[in-house]
């Protein structure tokens, strides 16, 4: 059974105001709470899968893995058989080459006690999920070319730069494609590649250096591919889209079938970071989601447009939850749901030093 978030519906016998109070609540304790749900799922990845993600979703990140792995693996073998080679350890140089067994199970093994790898992996995948699920102008209805179609001949250069890049950053989007990943994770891949090779072979000085040098070279030679991440958020910063031009945007993004445009869109509108906001689309339960609508001032008709087609797109997600969140959130003002997302748009290192002093307070250590 997937993992869900627990529900954060108020009772039907709560009255309006006891409802909105409770969502309200929830949302604030949902977002202290972020990742947690995510993170106790990549720990259990080592239990049946009737205990952790589905199957579908779990053939999905194997699959990434493998498309981001397999480059890696063949170049830090080669590289590391070439200076062996040039250091007469002949017979090491073979046993690198000649190795039939792929590292992908270990690396997967590696991964999966590695959140930062695999939850990024896992968003992607979530995401693509969306994109191939969402019914075609689900939100939009319009028979005409797609938004970014359209801006791509913007007669702004920046815009039409910015939407360009996005096509092709999407379009780079294929199963067989290793997805562009942050640095920090490729090097970690590179890393865990060069010594699970080490691992399986006699002890010898030459073979670490060999290693060493090639993941070295490895990380000094892969360029940094723009992501479609980036892509978006460097388009939803140009187009800075005002207030009452947001709900056309995001139905658009939607109706096209871009869930990263419309994460990036959200995102710089509401200044919660791409990876926040992107966690609210992919959660099932939503109602973060929703309530970050609301903080926009968008309208029922859009918000219950947008949530009719998630529902479409996304089994793990229930209809009639979804109208009974949206009843709550639209008793919220905009004022108070923004309120909610407040904190969480302030930049990371400075929430956790917050954290920090406000734990040192707690113990009585600061001295006051």
């Amino acid at each position: 059974m997937p993992v869900e978030s627990r529900t954060i519906i108020p009772t039907i016998a709560q009255d309006a105001d006891t409802r909105a109070d409770t969502l309200v609540h929830a949302a604030s304790a949902a977002l202290d709470a972020a990742g947690s749900h995510e993170r106790r799922a990549l720990r259990e990845l080592a239990l049946p899968v009737e205990h952790r993600l589905d199957e579908r979703t779990l053939a999905s990140l194997r699959r990434r893995l493998a498309a981001a792995a397999a480059p890696i693996e063949r170049g830090v073998r080669l590289g590391a058989a070439q200076r062996l080679g040039a250091m007469q350890a002949v017979a090491a140089a073979e046993r690198l080459l000649d190795d039939p067994v792929s590292l992908l199970a270990d690396l997967f093994a590696l991964a999966a006690n590695e959140a930062l790898v695999l939850s990024e992996l896992l968003a992607i995948v979530r995401l693509e999920a969306l994109a191939a699920n969402l019914p075609p102008g689900a939100s939009t209805g319009a028979d005409r070319p797609s938004l970014l179609a359209r801006l791509a001949g913007c007669p702004e250069p920046d815009i039409a730069e910015a939407a360009s890049a996005l096509l092709a950053a999407h379009n780079r989007q294929a199963p067989d494609v290793a997805p562009p990943l942050p640095v920090v994770m490729r090097d970690r891949l590179v890393w865990w590649t060069a010594a699970l090779l080490r691992d399986r072979m006699a002890e010898d000085p030459r073979v670490d250096h060999a290693l060493v040098e090639a993941a070295a070279e490895m990380i000094d030679a892969t360029p940094d591919e723009v992501s479609p991440q980036s892509s978006a958020m460097r388009f939803a910063e140009l187009v800075g889209a005002r207030p009452d031009e947001l709900p056309a945007l995001l139905l658009e993004a939607i109706g096209d079938r871009q869930p990263v445009l419309f994460v990036a869109l959200l995102a710089h509108a509401s200044g919660l970071t791409f990876g926040a906001v992107r966690a609210m689309l992919t959660d099932a339960a939503g109602e973060r989601l929703w309530l970050l609508l609301r903080a926009q001032d968008l309208d029922r008709a859009t918000i219950a447009r947008i949530g009719v087609a998630l529902a479409e797109a996304d089994p793990r997600r229930d209809l009639d939850r979804f109208v009974a969140a949206l009843d709550v959130a639209m008793t919220v003002a905009p004022e108070r749901a923004a309120a909610v997302f407040a904190g969480a748009s302030l930049p990371p290192c400075y929430r956790a030093a917050l954290a920090d002093v406000r734990t040192l307070g707690a113990t009585g250590a600061s001295g006051r």
